[in-house]
């Protein structure tokens, strides 16, 4: 007997079954706050990432060879940056950067698969510096350390930078396979993940010899146990703990100290639809809570698990009639976005309570978590907790790649369709306009009669 989905050991057969089984709701969304949208228009491509700058700025890439920074209130276009040849492949805020001029700004700096770095000035979009080291796409840029700033980029090399981006190391990887995610395990170590079954880690050692010149070396470290199938997802959950995801479903959790495994979730024996060649149980996703839950888009679903507890917290078999591609935490917690192929993004949250007692354990719920379930976790019981489809934004022509918090007032899209949306809490929106609204009566003097 196959065990339930998410659960591990499910059939394929299961799943497909299961297929139909996707929750619908009526055009009446009194719990959906954000139906009211704003377009921003400014791209001519697949817009591929958002990353968030700060709460009311965001900067958006894609495959029209630029990107633009938004204003997350307003829906204006601050900057683009302009000056690739071919599409970006990652971006990066870097906070106190070391300019020519020896003084610190912030900055903007982005790779591309036209083997460059470029560094861009946040406040109009210039750009200050293009770095041609690398000698490859850059898929992944981290800051690896603060005091002095190190900057760490990831390709099929893997490249270690001064905060005034001045190379101080690489590793020649021989591979003709990339780096798509990296993670800081520790101060000087980092776990990548490839489009092969296994992690990597390196060490990154200061070898200077007490001069003035610091000297720097990235060595192999280890080869953690394989996965399967391709590395999707890799993520740091906290100091103690990282996942990895692949393929073929399995999340596997980590110790960033020993570097052993020492959790399993969504584990199958078959795993592969051996008709079509294609996996229903990828994790496409992965999103960290509190510190500790993680929230995993696992082909047309999600699932929430506890590497604490080692229990399954939260899952939704069939959360959309196309795989999930992202997922973020809303208003604190109380609901749960998912985006995905399909052209929805949906919204979940806890049913409503029932009874004074249901109510006040609501109340209780402080933590984004706690809030999502509408009880804190020490106080549940039955597990997987029950969440509700409370509400679906359609705007989308396409599938939709990327969603992200912005601002106080809601959350932000982007996808195939080449639209960046800006979707708003209605309430919170009138009540702003209200406010400026008074300021201009109160101007006038119309608010003293």
């Amino acid at each position: 007997m196959f065990r339930s989905l998410f659960g591990g050991g499910s059939s394929v057969e299961k799943k497909k079954r299961d297929e139909r089984n996707v929750p619908e709701i009526e055009d009446d969304q009194p719990r959906n706050r954000f139906n009211e949208i704003q377009i921003l228009n400014g791209h001519t491509d697949v817009i591929h990432s958002i990353i968030k700058i700060d709460e009311n700025r965001v900067l958006s890439t894609s495959h029209d060879k630029k990107g633009i920074v938004w204003d997350c209130e307003t829906g204006d276009i601050l900057c683009e940056l302009v000056g690739h040849t071919r599409a970006i492949s990652s971006a990066i805020l870097i906070e106190n950067y070391l300019d020519e001029q020896k003084s610190f700004c912030d900055v903007i700096v982005t790779a591309s698969s036209d083997q460059t770095i470029r560094v861009w000035e946040l406040t109009n979009g210039q750009c200050r510096k293009v770095i041609k080291e690398h000698q490859s796409t850059v898929k992944r840029f981290s800051v690896v350390l603060f005091e002095p700033m190190l900057i760490l980029t990831a390709g099929q090399d893997i490249c270690l930078w001064s905060h005034s981006f001045q190379l101080l190391s690489k590793f020649q990887r021989n591979s003709l396979d990339y780096v798509h995610t990296f993670i800081n395990a520790k101060t000087d170590r980092i776990v990548t993940a490839t489009d092969q079954p296994h992690l990597i880690v390196y060490d990154i050692k200061n070898e200077s010899d007490g001069s003035s010149h610091e000297e720097y070396v990235i060595k192999e470290f280890k080869r953690l146990p394989r996965h399967r199938e391709s590395i999707t997802s890799l993520v740091l959950i906290s100091d103690a703990m990282f996942a990895s995801a692949s393929m073929d479903g399995a999340i596997i959790v980590w110790t960033t100290h020993r570097l052993e495994p020492t959790r399993k979730f969504n584990h199958y024996e078959t795993f592969m639809n051996t008709l079509d060649h294609t996996y229903p149980y990828a994790v496409q996703h992965i999103m960290i809570a509190d510190q500790r839950y993680i929230f995993a888009a696992i082909g047309t679903g999600f699932a929430v698990y506890d590497p604490m507890l080692d229990k399954c917290v939260a899952k939704i078999l069939n959360a959309h009639h196309s795989q999930v591609t992202s997922m973020v935490l809303l208003d604190n917690g109380t609901y749960l976005a998912t985006s995905s192929l399909d052209g929805t993004i949906r919204l979940w949250a806890s049913p409503l309570p029932k009874t004074p007692e249901e109510l006040a354990k609501a109340q209780q719920a402080v933590t984004p978590m706690s809030k999502l379930v509408g009880r804190r976790i020490q106080d549940c019981r039955v597990f997987p907790i029950k969440l509700e489809l409370v509400g679906m934004c359609l705007a989308h022509s396409s599938s939709v790649q990327s969603v992200i918090k912005c601002g106080k007032e809601g959350f932000i899209s982007c996808g195939n369709d080449g639209m960046v949306i800006l979707w708003k809490d209605s309430e919170l929106s009138r009540r702003r306009r209200d406010e400026e609204f008074r300021k201009v009566l109160s101007k006038l003097g119309w608010l003293d009669h």
